[in-house]
């Protein structure tokens, strides 16, 4: 690995973990609605290294379930958050068209919390009240990754060339 991709994803990780952590909006018994999914689809979505876009998304998502006080979600996230950055970057990258792979990171998060909700509750009632909440934060993430995404591409391919 190179070094500006080893700051290129700190950097990813600390600006995942601030969207998702401190610009959130709790919901009562299931979690809360964040942004953070848009900055995973833009990270991912110009990162050359699929595997590294899995970790970014998942490193930081993961920290934010522990800093929130939910825990028991952090390794479902890691491993939801990590295919969604996974898939983006690989979609993205593949077909150069941004919103099919935005809409494909979505549901595989919406999906995810869904089948986690079922599997922490025992109970598919916490799976369906779970599932129009994260459409709804995926529906956002979208739309603000879909606005966001030529001048993040702009100024990550700057960034990236400071770095040697």
């Amino acid at each position: 690995m190179k070094l500006k991709e080893i700051v290129f994803g700190a950097f990813g990780i600390a600006a995942i973990f601030i969207l998702t952590a401190f610009i959130s909006l709790p919901v009562a018994n299931l979690g809360y609605i964040n942004i953070g999914d848009a900055m995973i689809m833009l990270f991912a979505s110009v990162l050359e290294s699929s595997p590294l876009a899995f970790l970014i998304s998942g490193i930081a998502s993961c920290l934010s379930d522990i800093y929130l006080g939910f825990p028991q979600y952090a390794i479902f996230t890691f491993i939801i958050k990590g295919l969604e950055g996974l898939l983006v970057s690989l979609l993205a990258r593949r077909f150069k068209k941004k919103l099919p792979a935005f809409v494909c990171g979505a549901i595989i998060v919406v999906a995810g919390y869904a089948l986690t909700d079922v599997f922490l509750t025992m109970q598919w009632a916490s799976a369906f009240a779970s599932i129009g909440m994260n459409f709804v934060q995926v529906a956002v993430s979208c739309t603000l990754a879909m606005a966001l995404s030529k001048p993040f591409a702009k100024i990550s391919d700057k960034f990236l060339q400071v770095i040697r």
